[in-house]
């Protein structure tokens, strides 16, 4: 189970009627940069809070009783409640099957660039990986669905703002905090970042350079739903630095935006009941 947050002191609030708050820091030398592991027990809430047992055990079961996580049949250890961070993300235009739909998506991404593939929702100022299908390798960026970015240091972040119109994304930039990533390579102001989505808008992808975690590229597309084309979040990818650098970061772009593309044909000519995937493609830097 992922709590975690990707900066020193940065809180989330996960639940307005519960006031429930997880605060993470930047991970352990055991753990992914960034990452911050709840263990599933009473006790290890408590060590990891550094609270007592007790107090570790009605934080779990206050966050099962509003549904943020389950508690296994006949056993002391919780789970998170993945279909439930779709209400973490403020959407107005919630599509409550679109993980299920989404998925078959990333694992095509996932299997043509061989790296880890995500969908970002948007909730305040920052992104949250509401699906997530991980790569293969042995060696890659180790993350899970509830993993939450910021807004303006990851590509799913800039990918999304690169598609709000003028309004909107003015509205947005207002109440970024701007607050400074491990590597302090994002953006630090309203304008430094207004001209990083105008880039992002115009090439059709953003990028996040190591601007979230040292050894890390993200690469990432905006993605819309349905006939009106609703904004939903972003679609990405991330792996360490020297692969994407092989890969190639425009045409790993330009894989992401084929298959987006295709999913938002089908969500346009469908319902989402039938969606319909096109046969397998090769994959990128496989041989011919």
């Amino acid at each position: 189970m992922v709590v975690s947050e990707p900066l020193p002191g940065y809180a989330h609030k996960m639940n307005e009627e519960g006031g429930a708050i997880f605060r993470g820091t930047v991970g352990s030398p055991s753990a992914a940069p960034g990452q911050r592991w709840l263990p599933e027990s009473a006790g290890g809430v408590a060590r990891y809070l550094g609270v007592d047992r007790s107090t570790g055990w009605r934080i779990l079961r206050a966050l099962a009783d509003q549904g943020w996580v389950n508690q296994d049949a006949g056993a002391t250890a919780f789970s998170l409640n993945v279909t439930h961070l779709y209400d973490l993300a403020a959407s107005t235009h919630e599509h409550p099957d679109l993980p299920g739909l989404v998925t078959p998506t990333l694992t095509r991404i996932r299997d043509r660039l061989g790296e880890s593939s995500v969908l970002g929702v948007p909730s305040n100022s920052s992104m949250v990986y509401l699906v997530f299908v991980s790569s293969r390798h042995a060696v890659t960026v180790r993350e899970a669905v509830g993993w939450v970015r910021p807004m303006h240091a990851s590509a799913l972040g800039k990918a999304y703002l690169s598609a709000l119109d003028e309004s909107q994304l003015e509205e947005t930039l207002a109440r970024l905090d701007f607050q400074d990533t491990e590597t302090g390579r994002a953006p630090k102001s309203a304008n430094e970042l207004r001209h990083v989505t105008a880039h992002a808008r115009q090439v059709g992808y953003a990028t996040d350079m190591e601007e979230c975690l040292p050894g890390v590229i993200c690469v990432a597309v905006p993605l819309h739903v349905g006939q009106e084309r609703m904004l939903v979040g972003s679609i990405g990818i991330n792996g360490p630095r020297d692969r994407l650098v092989t890969l190639g970061i425009e045409q790993t772009a330009q894989v992401i935006r084929e298959e987006v593309a295709h999913l938002e044909d089908n969500f346009a000519q469908s319902s989402g009941a039938e969606m319909r995937f096109p046969q397998p493609l090769r994959a990128v830097g496989s041989e011919r």
